[in-house]
């Protein structure tokens, strides 16, 4: 072999080790496909809270988190910014970060007639800050542009116990996810 082909080889190698950690890392993340089939099928961008509140009216909480985190997904882009209040087109335009957003979701769910409350979790110096939306069948919790984690509130009953800890927790939710 030749110092060229052996050279060929090696970057050959390489850019197929490059490639395979590119896919697997797309492949990680739920949301490329959601972003790449949204972008693609829907046409219809949300221009205000308004039309975005119109698109979730009628959804049962848990389907209005997905809704309401469709939404948002279609204009979601992340850029650090003051925490103070903003609208929905200056999110929409200029991005926003865990605060705006938690902000957002809040306004649209309480436009909804939801109950809607946003939440700050602190590590040392920094917070993240996250909204969650209820009603009287459960709740969800809506960051940025993650899926919706719901839970719905029913009864455990001894058929469904798993845990020393649901034992003693019994009666207060059940798992929805």
């Amino acid at each position: 072999m030749q110092r060229d082909e052996v050279i060929q080889i090696i970057v050959g190698i390489f850019l197929c080790i490059l490639l395979g950690y590119a896919l697997d890392e797309v492949n990680s993340s739920y949301l490329v496909y959601d972003h790449v089939h949204d972008w693609i099928f829907r046409p219809n961008i949300p221009t205000s809270e308004e039309a975005i509140v119109n698109d979730c009216r009628g959804l049962n909480v848990f389907d209005t988190a997905d809704c309401l985190n469709k939404e948002v997904r279609s204009v979601y882009h992340y850029a650090v910014r003051d925490d103070t209040d903003k609208n929905f087109s200056d999110i929409a335009i200029n991005g926003g970060d865990c605060y705006d957003y938690s902000g957002l979701y809040s306004r649209l769910a309480a436009n909804l007639s939801f109950w809607a409350d946003t939440v700050t979790l602190w590590t040392n110096a920094s917070g993240h800050r996250l909204a969650i939306i209820h009603d009287q069948k459960g709740y969800c919790i809506l960051e940025q542009n993650l899926k919706p984690w719901c839970m719905e509130y029913g009864t455990i009953t001894q058929d469904n116990i798993t845990s020393e800890y649901a034992k003693i927790t019994q009666g207060l939710f059940r798992w929805r996810l």
